[in-house]
């Protein structure tokens, strides 16, 4: 109990001393004090307290070292450690009526539309929202008009230099999406080579009208030092479609949350995910899909790679209340150990208060198959190839339900880590 007091005491010393009180618009100060009250009501862990937020960028970040994140033919947004840096940005085929801009820049002007959904989404309860919304710094305003169809994707690329000071960046995007309007979104949180810690926390609120189409891909590559810790709010319109996608691989420790509601008929939800851990590293996929009304439908699968002492979590609840008639829902969370150390823990869930509905979930964790690895190694493959083989293998069916402009990457991506995933064990 000290540790935590010291915590909270900490959280508040720090929240008072950069008059964050006093930061932002009406609604947003009112949110502040909810916020901070909510963390000093809890208990947050101790280590937040040591990550001090800071007014701008703790270095300047060079076009050559962004260059290496860009995502080809993507609209792009860039932040450094929290801040928009507008000269990095690529926002010129922007198509007419679409609104992307800092939201930095959008309190300074603030509309009815953005005072309705901004922080209005997120359960103010939850602590990483909570930390959040206190300390909220910057992040994306996307609202796309009605029947808008954006075929570029746009990008929010965020870099985090991580300074010898443990410094903390908190992000907030607000994605609108317009009646039967179409889009994909890219997150990137990307840490920057470092030796030292720091934080990273990051909601997004995402809202699609009636018959929206929304893609939301999150690429999670930070530090190997840092902390990640994301909610993702998830609110649809009738017969909106939402699929979000997670690939995770840095970060010494992640917690990647998703809130979703479906409250009104005809919402089509697909969730899906693939984390890859080594080392000491720690990663967290807690998701709760509310089924609120009648004729929805939502998908969820979940695969992880884990290796050396890795720690993985995945503790999914689907609810179905009473009015929910005609749900249709699945979940799914597969697991792959490439070591005997590693472990994970993996509870699907279903609360179902009604009776006329399709639902069903699953869970599996194993290892390689042995006869699978013999029949490659036969064959002239060496092991760690015929090992790399196998593992895409399992990871690709997650990467096949990406967006396409991602994948390649993604397969690049797994590739280093498994080739890099020994060495990364033997320094995290």
């Amino acid at each position: 109990m000290k540790a935590v007091s010291q915590a909270a005491t900490g959280i508040a010393a720090t929240y008072q001393h950069g008059n964050w009180a006093k930061r932002g618009p009406g609604f947003l100060r009112e949110a502040r004090e909810q916020a901070i009250a909510t963390l000093n009501a809890k208990k947050p862990e101790a280590d937040f307290a040591r990550f001090l937020p800071i007014d701008a960028p703790a270095r300047a970040v060079a076009e050559p070292e962004v260059a290496l994140y860009r995502i080809a033919g993507a609209i792009e947004l860039v932040f450094v450690d929290g801040h928009h840096v507008p000269a990095l940005d690529r926002v010129k085929d922007l198509p007419r009526g679409v609104t992307l801009q800092s939201l930095s820049t959008a309190l300074q002007r603030p509309t009815e539309t953005l005072e309705h959904h901004l922080a209005r989404h997120a359960d103010a309860d939850d602590l990483t929202v909570a930390l959040n919304t206190a300390f909220l710094q910057d992040g994306a305003f996307l609202q796309v008009p009605p029947h808008a169809d954006v075929e570029a994707p746009i990008h929010l690329l965020h870099l985090a230099t991580e300074p010898r000071a443990p410094t903390a960046c908190h992000v907030r995007h607000l994605l609108l999406a317009g009646e039967l309007s179409r889009c994909t979104v890219i997150e990137s949180y990307v840490g920057l080579a470092s030796p030292d810690a720091g934080l990273t926390t990051t909601v997004t609120e995402l809202v699609a009208g009636p018959g929206a189409h929304v893609d939301r891909v999150k690429l999670q590559r930070e530090n190997l030092h840092a902390e990640h810790r994301a909610v993702l709010a998830v609110r649809q319109d009738r017969d909106a479609v939402v699929r979000d996608h997670l690939f995770s691989v840095g970060a010494a420790a992640s917690r990647n949350g998703i809130d979703a509601i479906l409250g009104s008929p005809g919402g089509d939800l697909h969730l899906g995910g693939l984390f890859l851990a080594t080392g000491t590293q720690r990663v967290e996929c807690p998701t709760l899909i509310d089924h609120a009304v009648h004729h929805t439908t939502s998908r969820e699968l979940y695969k992880g790679v884990l290796d050396g002492a890795a720690r993985g979590s995945f503790i999914g609840m689907v609810k179905v209340r009473a009015d929910a008639q005609k749900t249709d829902s699945g979940q799914q969370n597969r697991n792959l150990l490439l070591s005997e150390s590693a472990l994970m823990h993996s509870l699907p869930q279903l609360e179902i208060h009604a009776d006329d509905v399709k639902c069903s979930h699953g869970s599996t964790i194993g290892q390689l198959n042995p006869e699978s690895l013999f029949f490659l190694r036969s064959r002239g493959i060496d092991p760690e190839a015929a090992r790399l083989i196998l593992t895409r293998a399992f990871a690709q069916e997650v990467i096949d339900q990406m967006p396409e402009p991602v994948r390649p990457l993604l397969h690049d991506l797994l590739a280093q880590w498994f080739a890099c995933r020994k060495v990364a064990g033997a320094v995290a």
